[in-house]
């Protein structure tokens, strides 16, 4: 997950977070998993790097670890291509502007979740899918799969990310910002991971 750049406005509180740890889906692949203790959630976010070579290994990810939802990226989906996951609904946007398989975001939600499907505002560099759950009760709360190629320079990372938060109070984004630093284990840094 990446923290709001300090821009922008300030997130209310809205939930406590613990980390599971990593489940890795491949060498070299690691699914974070994250649980929201105010609404119980269990939400995993994945760099698929094609999802659909890798989709009974997800099936397998997802019953092991009992998740609500998972956000994916660099799904390298088409449209025309489907990918199925019994109990869950999937979201996707499916990169446009390149002849092979690239990029792409998706959302697989349990179907039992009160939530709803919002479009994707007009972005510059940014690829998102986004979905908001709308637990009994409580406020809404925005989750979007992000994917920002390496290419984005940080002010139009910046400026994406600031019309997401905009679309409502409480946001949790999860992606691939393709941000580096070596405090984050990372072999080097680039601009999007400055801590300055």
């Amino acid at each position: 997950m990446q923290e709001r750049p300090s821009k922008m406005r300030k997130p209310a509180k809205i939930a406590s977070t613990s980390f599971s740890g990593y489940w890795p889906l491949k060498a070299k692949s690691l699914i974070p998993i994250m649980i929201f203790s105010r609404f119980g959630l269990r939400i995993a976010a994945w760099n698929a790097n094609g999802v659909r070579s890798r989709i009974i290994e997800l099936r397998d990810f997802i019953n092991k670890h009992s998740l609500d939802i998972i956000l994916i990226q660099e799904t390298h989906l088409r449209p025309g291509v489907s990918i199925r996951v019994p109990n869950y609904t999937l979201y996707r946007n499916d990169r446009q502007t390149q002849n092979i398989p690239s990029g792409g975001t998706a959302i697989l939600v349990k179907s039992s979740l009160k939530y709803h499907h919002i479009p994707t505002p007009t972005l510059g560099a940014a690829e998102a899918t986004i979905v908001v759950l709308t637990p009994p009760g409580e406020n809404p709360l925005l989750i979007a799969s992000i994917y920002i190629p390496p290419t984005t320079s940080p002010s139009a990372c910046i400026h994406d990310l600031e019309k997401i938060f905009a679309l409502e109070h409480s946001s949790i984004l999860c992606g691939d910002y393709n941000a580096h630093h070596k405090h984050w284990g990372c072999n080097d840094n680039n601009p999007r991971g400055a801590t300055d």
